[in-house]
């Protein structure tokens, strides 16, 4: 067949003709994944090849995984073991060419050409011989993502139950994935599907997420209630602290004062898209603000005033659907 070379082997080798072959079904379909090192045919590691990226053609996770050396507890295998490889675009074409094996190493390595979305590509898939004589791939048609978006604990492929835990170091098959966000906070950023393939790199954009709608409007309410929470204040000063300026309204006062605060319009503010957990106050809005109280002579204080909101930066926090933050004036 066309590119099955075997190395030269070792002299001295006893060459016996009655190896143990072991026949694994997996997806329905028979596959030879066990050789006896003593059998030396190409042609048997290459049909292991083969079926390996059959599976993947044919969205076969459970087939693949069966062939591939791979552990689907680990975070970097975790989207291996779902079903996206299922939901996804999948290659097409695929042929397996230049295909060695070095029986004396227990290794073999090849090409595979594909098409993905129009476009080709080319990669190299590697087995190796285990102990047993299992011959496994161990590299070849398998990824890894473009960003580290699992701290927002929302980004997933469409068919995965749970988001990406770490896609710092998570791989997945060559396909065409459409990403999806498992919390409402957010949504993908990218308007295609992220390419896996040996360009994955140069296709990132689809992989973000961004915050959603959802998620500017839970800060607006946290904000509102951080306002809210102002009247707490015991002096101009303090309220300044908490974020709102009354100017020189009652700058002079000092003593044991109560305010009572009204939201006449809202201050605006923005998310930073590329890193949600930071916000910034970017208006003033208007506060309609009742002082009362005593001042640091003990005379009575009723007066009437207007307030705007400082400028500050915004610490965001999210648990599950829920967020928090902090106003940090300046």
């Amino acid at each position: 067949m066309d590119g099955e070379v075997e190395a030269p082997r070792s002299r001295g080798w006893i060459w016996w003709v009655t190896g143990l072959l072991v026949v694994a079904v997996l997806g329905g379909a028979g596959t030879v994944i066990g050789l006896d090192a003593r059998t030396h045919n190409p042609a048997d590691v290459r049909a292991i090849a083969e079926d390996y990226v059959d599976a993947i053609s044919s969205g076969d996770a459970e087939r693949a995984n069966g062939i591939a050396v791979i552990d689907p507890a680990t975070e970097t295998d975790e989207i291996l073991d779902s079903g996206a490889l299922a939901e996804a675009e999948r290659i097409s074409g695929a042929v397996v060419d230049r295909f060695r094996v070095d029986f004396d190493r227990g290794r073999a390595f090849g090409r595979v050409s594909f098409e993905l979305e129009g476009a080709s590509y080319t990669d190299r898939i590697e087995l190796e011989r285990g102990s047993s004589g299992n011959w496994r791939v161990t590299s070849g048609l398998r990824y890894q993502l473009p960003y580290d978006f699992g701290a927002s604990g929302a980004v997933a492929f469409a068919g995965m139950d749970e988001a990406i835990s770490d896609a710092s170091t998570a791989t997945a098959y060559a396909g065409a994935y459409r990403v999806v966000s498992l919390n409402p906070l957010y949504e993908p950023e990218g308007s295609g599907p992220l390419r896996m393939t040996p360009d994955t790199y140069l296709d990132d954009r689809a992989a973000r997420v961004r915050p959603s709608e959802r998620f500017d409007a839970a800060v607006g309410e946290e904000l509102a209630d951080h306002y809210a929470g102002c009247a707490a204040s015991r002096s101009a000063d303090a309220l300044f602290d908490c974020g709102i300026d009354i100017g020189g309204a009652v700058d002079d006062l000092s003593g044991d004062l109560k305010f009572s605060i009204d939201v006449v319009r809202m201050p605006e503010f923005e998310v930073e898209p590329a890193e949600p957990g930071w916000g910034t106050v970017t208006g003033e809005g208007e506060f309609a603000i009742s002082v009362t109280g005593r001042d640091a002579r003990g005379r009575t204080v009723e007066r009437e005033t207007t307030g705007r909101a400082t400028s500050a930066d915004l610490e965001i926090s999210v648990s599950g659907t829920e967020v928090s933050l902090d106003l940090l004036p300046y």
